[in-house]
């Protein structure tokens, strides 16, 4: 009986090392951190909008929760007259949640929030999915991606 005990103390042994070398490696877990440097970006207006709109731009983030950005703005008046571009600056912060969804929150020139999740297999950069949280009372929406650069 002494001589059993030993051989299923081995075996146990060997199947517990053997099951935590080939579990998965739990998800990483994302921060702040996660976002740094110059993102490309690009949002379009659609549902049923007055006007139609394009911007494009660049956000700089710090890894620390602050972002800044520039942009060119694309519009046309109401039926599609136009077309109106314009430019500008804005400055706000960011917050990452462990899932890899976030926000964004733009204070200047203009309050503007948008959602986000990090896709990091869409391209060979990290990328971000957006939408806008603040919509205004019309019915459009606006949507988007930033491509690390």
């Amino acid at each position: 009986m002494q001589r059993l005990a030993p051989k299923w103390w081995t075996l146990a042994t060997g199947l517990l090392c053997a099951w935590v070398l080939l579990m998965p490696a739990p998800a990483a877990a994302f921060d702040n951190s996660s976002i740094s440097g110059n993102y490309a970006f690009q949002f379009n207006k659609f549902g049923t909008c007055p006007n139609l709109e394009v911007i494009v731009g660049l956000f700089t983030f710090d890894g620390g929760g602050n972002v800044s950005g520039k942009f060119t703005q694309y519009s046309s008046n109401k039926g599609g007259a136009g077309p109106k571009v314009s430019t500008g600056t804005a400055t706000g912060t960011y917050t990452v949640n462990s899932d890899g969804t976030g926000r964004i929150h733009l204070t200047s020139p203009d309050t503007v929030a948008f959602a986000f999740a990090i896709d990091s297999t869409a391209t060979s950069a990290q990328r971000l999915e957006l939408i806008l949280l603040s919509l205004g009372s019309s019915s459009c929406a606006q949507s988007g991606y930033a491509i690390q650069q």
